[in-house]
């Protein structure tokens, strides 16, 4: 793919210019809230179901808006 990013030969991540700077690495999301209140994860992905629904949401308002018929 090329779209213009730079793609850091060790990690593989993309950016918009080349050497930028950052800390090759991938880290899950569990990793991220693995010494979080398990009450920070669940408002986490409450916001993400919020977002989605929002988004799905969004999607079906501007399809019926432009007479878009979903494939």
């Amino acid at each position: 793919m090329n779209d213009g990013l730079w793609t850091c030969p060790a990690c593989g991540h993309r950016f918009v210019t080349k050497n930028m700077w950052h800390s090759c690495s991938n880290y899950t999301l569990e990793h991220h809230f693995e010494r979080s209140d398990p009450k920070v994860r669940a408002i986490f992905d409450r916001f993400i179901e919020v977002r989605e629904a929002y988004a799905m949401g969004m999607r079906h308002h501007l399809n019926r808006e432009w007479g878009v018929t979903p494939s």
